[in-house]
């Protein structure tokens, strides 16, 4: 599970990096399907999501190798397995935003 979390975080900054441009001035940072364009902001913003997500992941797996420590496996697959779905959002989010960028 760590291998598939540390490739989604790899692919979700990989996205942003090679299709969002640090020429642009202004970026699309977040599109919603009822309303259109809802936060515009500077190129480096778009990348709070898979930063945020990143966050996450190392609070969630250092919390996964303390429960495992403890006996709790049950516990540090679930919190392993929350990781893993995260990253799958940031995935999907990412790549909504640098679709929309393009």
């Amino acid at each position: 599970m760590l291998l598939a979390i540390a490739l989604l975080q790899m692919i979700a900054f990989g996205l942003l990096t090679f299709f969002v441009r640090s020429a642009q001035s202004i970026v699309i940072v977040h599109y919603n399907v009822y309303f259109g364009v809802d936060i515009v902001g500077e190129w480096a913003q778009v990348f709070m999501v898979p930063l945020v997500t990143f966050v996450f992941v190392i609070v969630n797996v250092f919390l996964a190798q303390w429960f495992y420590s403890q006996k709790e496996r049950i516990a540090s697959y679930v919190l392993l397995l929350t990781s893993l779905l995260i990253s799958l959002g940031s995935v999907v989010a990412c790549s909504g935003i640098a679709l929309i960028n393009y």
